[in-house]
């Protein structure tokens, strides 16, 4: 399996040298016998190659989501499989490296007229469970923002610890309340697929969107074809 986490976008490929201890750590990640880099047009790797891929969290911050789909599809033998992940109600991250949302109608297309065909699609945390990981998410992005405003004399990690200790309870109750909301969100909305009414109820709100897709053999394509 060959997981393409190191896909950098192309405004971003020429990037100033890193020093210190990032970049001994991409050296050894350079050198390691399993990593792989690409420059963001065509994986280093033969074709039909793999039985599996994994993008997990990538496709989002590609400035060419169709032409690293279509490199997943050309490394993997046909009949195999690719795990894809993207967010959807996410904030932005990576800054300024995000670079979109797929609904699950958009990513399935993207599949689809790359090649693939879509075997399972799972909606995580749909409805009022996705809404209080929000709340929870705001909350730490002002946690965030306060420590980069203090002076530069202060202990954060101290000042951390206090918030995180002050917001324990909160905490505590939103997850269990969001625990409670996905289970039963769960029972309705369950591997949903999409629809034009949007799906089952609550279905249609969720912050990430997971789909396996298989690499349709080139034979079964052209019997049906033929058919």
């Amino acid at each position: 399996m060959w997981a393409a986490h190191h896909a950098v976008p192309r405004p971003f490929r020429r990037r100033q040298a890193l020093r210190g201890p990032r970049d001994r750590q991409e050296r050894n990640l350079s050198n390691a016998r399993f990593t792989h880099f690409y420059d963001g047009d065509t994986f280093p790797l033969a074709s039909d190659s793999y039985a599996a891929v994994l993008c997990s969290q990538v496709l989002e911050h590609s400035l060419s989501p169709e032409e690293l789909l279509s490199e997943c599809h050309r490394v993997l033998r046909p009949g195999g499989s690719l795990l894809l992940t993207v967010p959807f109600l996410w904030p932005e991250h990576e800054q300024p490296w995000d670079a979109q949302r797929f609904t699950s109608f958009g990513l399935r297309q993207r599949l689809e007229a790359a090649g693939f065909r879509v075997e399972t699609m799972v909606r995580l945390n749909p409805g009022l469970s996705a809404l209080l990981q929000l709340l929870i998410e705001w909350n730490e992005s002002r946690e965030r923002r306060l420590c980069a405003r203090l002076p530069k004399g202060l202990p954060r990690s101290g000042l951390k610890l206090l918030w995180r200790l002050w917001m324990a309870l909160p905490y505590s109750a939103l997850n269990l309340l969001g625990l409670l909301a996905r289970s039963i969100s769960s029972r309705k909305s369950m591997n949903p697929e999409p629809s034009a009414s949007g799906g089952p109820w609550g279905a249609e709100l969720y912050l990430d969107l997971v789909m396996l897709a298989v690499k349709s053999d080139p034979q079964d394509t052209q019997a049906l074809r033929l058919g």
